[in-house]
């Protein structure tokens, strides 16, 4: 099992994400941020269930039934989470 480590970009992208969607719907904001959280922890048993990134030397995980991104970095036995991004963003 590897560690997961969340960037202090990536925690504040979950914090802009939640504040976002709680405009609309606190109940739903807070499903999609369990939701990100959840299927990120996979990534510590699997670090390479996601696609290859954009950028070189990351990995993104597509969090299915909505539109976001998990982009993170596999190294030795760390799993580092760079950034969570809305699927039409660009970094």
């Amino acid at each position: 099992m590897n560690k997961l480590l969340w960037t202090r970009r990536s925690l504040k992208d979950l914090e802009n994400i939640y504040y976002y969607i709680a405009q609309d719907s606190q109940p739903v904001a807070k499903d999609v941020i369990a939701g990100i959280k959840k299927l990120s922890e996979n990534l510590s048993y699997q670090p390479f269930m996601g696609r290859q990134g954009r950028k070189e030397a990351t990995r993104e995980l597509i969090i299915f039934k909505t539109p976001f991104i998990v982009v993170y970095r596999v190294q030795q036995d760390t799993v580092e989470v760079i950034r969570i991004l809305h699927s039409s963003q660009q970094y």
